[in-house]
């Protein structure tokens, strides 16, 4: 959509205002207007102060809808950038394996975590995108591949995030599920990334 130029809409509606005005003064003129076609200088004049008012009135409820509109986007934007934010900070760590020398015990709990993090990030950029506009093809591509990595692997991942919340799992069950969410988290890193370039472009 072409942006519009405010200047010369701004000079366009004081433009139609004074041009409103004068077409008042002149239609109010009663030696020149009063009866000639029946209708007095006084009923012009409430005519043409009622075009000019339902025009502002107009003008005015236009301004406040796009004003109102600007506060909506930038609180969207905030939401889009705070749940992409999250995701950047939690993947990285999801994506390695936790450290070897730990016991079996800790290296479960360090996996439900990640599990739990990067879950609830998804569902954060879930829940921001439900009213968001999105006006550039490079915000669309990386939203899309987000979408394509989380659907491929989604019910895989709640499965392995309910097994390994189960009591006494062993070291072979844990390894699956430490792949799992190390590649899953590992795929999303470049378009999440991609993803927050391109929201810190797209215009309000």
């Amino acid at each position: 959509m072409k942006k519009l130029d405010w200047p010369q809409v701004f000079a366009c509606a004081v433009a139609g205002i004074v041009g409103g005005l004068i077409f008042t003064l002149v239609m109010a003129k009663s030696a020149v207007w009063a009866g000639i076609i029946g209708i007095s200088a006084g009923e012009w004049l409430q005519a043409g102060a009622a075009v000019i008012g339902v025009f502002l009135t107009v003008q005015g409820t236009l301004w406040l809808e796009k004003q109102n509109r600007k506060r909506e986007r930038k609180e969207e934007q905030r939401l889009m950038r705070e749940a992409l934010g999250m995701l950047k900070a939690v993947l990285p760590s999801a994506s390695q394996p936790v450290d070897a020398e730990w016991d079996l015990s800790k290296r479960i709990l360090m996996t439900q975590v990640h599990y739990e993090i990067v879950r609830v990030g998804m569902e954060s950029l879930a829940y921001a995108r439900q009213n968001y506009q999105v006006r550039s093809y490079n915000l669309w591509n990386s939203l899309s591949s987000i979408d394509l990595h989380h659907a491929i692997r989604r019910e895989r991942l709640i499965r392995e995030e309910n097994i390994v919340r189960r009591n006494g799992i062993s070291e072979n069950v844990l390894a699956i599920s430490r792949e799992q969410i190390e590649e899953y988290a590992s795929e999303l890193i470049q378009p999440v990334n991609a993803a927050i370039k391109a929201l810190s472009e797209e215009r309000a």
